[in-house]
């Protein structure tokens, strides 16, 4: 119903991608999705199936059976960012890369924060407990990553992107998205926004500027892992230190 309900809404005699947003556990089984799945796409209602939030294992089940079934697990959709690299680290995102399935990247500027909008002082109005659409869970989550980490990113991007045609430092995050595989999903509520998030599409950072930010997003995942004395990060002058120097600090 609810796909034939969204051709309707948009005037579409097919809808291109049909992406479960769910994560697999007491909702079914992998078998029961699979099977609706390969029912939307045979009826005609859609051109592609993809998913969400599924580990590696999982994907690889998922495209199997699809596979026996004449079809092709199109994409999985995980967050991923230089604040979040955890499915990268998984090994999940080589392994869509193995399988051919793409991996559609959901929150690519950290809800906000890899903008440079936003700071210490001025957080966004989704992060205090209870605040915003996102609730309490997800401000619990990112208070993870500290301020002073993210102005270590930010000013990292930013050094890149000054060498990059003076491009922003989200410009340069959701490029790095890019050169790490994936293909960013980004949001914008203004013309001017969209215009801003297009700059980090058509172009690419050189190999040593990606693993530049890859090392540092990796380093703040361990530290997000295991919090030194107190439950702060490193900060700005700790995280500098090794990635000033292009080719330098790996």
């Amino acid at each position: 119903r609810t796909c034939i309900g969204a051709k309707k809404r948009l005037g579409l005699r097919e809808l291109g991608l049909l992406q479960l947003q769910l994560a697999f556990g007491s909702d079914g089984a992998i078998e029961d999705y699979v099977t609706a799945m390969v029912t939307m796409v045979k009826e005609g209602h859609v051109v592609h199936v993809g998913v969400s939030s599924l580990s590696a294992d999982v994907v690889r089940r998922m495209y199997e059976l699809l596979k026996e079934q004449g079809l092709t697990l199109f994409s999985n959709q995980v967050e991923f960012s230089l604040l979040e690299v955890g499915c990268e680290s998984s090994g999940l995102i080589a392994e869509c890369q193995r399988l051919g399935v793409k991996v559609f990247a959901c929150c690519p500027l950290g809800m906000g924060r890899l903008t440079g909008k936003y700071s210490a002082g001025r957080q966004p109005p989704w992060f205090a407990p209870g605040g915003g659409e996102r609730g309490s869970s997800a401000s619990t989550s990112l208070a993870a990553v500290t301020w002073g980490q993210i102005d270590d990113i930010l000013d990292l991007a930013r050094e890149i992107g000054e060498r990059n045609g003076g491009r922003s430092a989200a410009q340069v995050a959701l490029n790095w998205c890019i050169a790490r595989g994936t293909l960013p999903i980004v949001g914008a509520k203004t013309a001017e926004q969209a215009e801003e998030n297009c700059g980090g599409f058509g172009w690419r950072m050189d190999d040593v500027d990606v693993e530049r930010l890859s090392h540092l997003a990796r380093r703040i995942a361990r530290e997000r892992a295991n919090p030194p004395a107190g439950g702060k990060g490193k900060g700005r002058k700790g995280a500098a230190k090794g990635y000033r120097g292009r080719g330098r600090g790996f």
